[in-house]
């Protein structure tokens, strides 16, 4: 028997333009004006929960918090700014890794109006403004065409079945994240 090994190699133009191996392609967030006007909306509403997370009491020496987000500037012309960092996303596996960027939908900033407190928590009460060690950023999670941002320590309503937290600062969900105090620099008193 002869072994032809011809056959069982493929045929490649290396002359040929190579396509990406990512087979997705990244949602970039478009910011408008009136994203712009929900965005200000939002942080001037900040203090108006829905039911759930009114209610929703933290154990121990927790804080369910809910946090500003940093609100956008538009030109004399109409044009959105949106002042928001860039996410790296992983586009490629395997050999090496390469990044491409997206920004950030949330936005948000260490200020965060305090909605409820745990029992361990003696000092803050709800309506405080406090101020934060650190906003942890929100990061890409998942894989292909399933990547979604999250932004670090969010809180949603699980009996709405929530994958995460919505990105709309108008929906009732957006904004809550559970810390402990120890993650507190200071407040401003109400």
């Amino acid at each position: 028997m002869e072994s032809n090994m011809e056959g069982l190699i493929p045929d490649l133009d290396l002359n040929a333009e190579q396509q990406p191996d990512n087979d997705f392609e990244l949602k970039d967030y478009s910011f408008d004006e009136a994203y712009a006007k929900k965005v200000e909306s939002y942080n001037k509403n900040i203090n108006n929960h829905d039911g759930f997370y009114k209610s929703f009491i933290p154990s121990d020496y927790r804080l369910l918090v809910r946090g500003y987000t940093k609100e956008m500037q538009i030109t004399d012309e109409g044009v959105v700014i949106p002042n928001r960092e860039t996410i790296g996303i992983p586009t490629k596996s395997n050999q090496r890794a390469e990044y491409d960027t997206i920004t950030d939908p949330y936005g948000f900033t260490t200020k965060c109006v305090v909605v409820n407190v745990g029992s361990g928590v003696k000092d803050l009460k709800t309506g405080d403004i406090i101020y934060l060690s650190s906003m942890g950023h929100a990061a890409a999670a998942g894989a292909g065409a399933e990547i979604i941002i999250v932004p670090a320590g969010q809180f949603v309503n699980p009996d709405k079945n929530l994958r995460n937290m919505p990105e709309d600062p108008s929906d009732p969900d957006f904004g809550y994240f559970m810390i402990t105090t120890a993650d507190v620099l200071g407040c401003l008193k109400k």
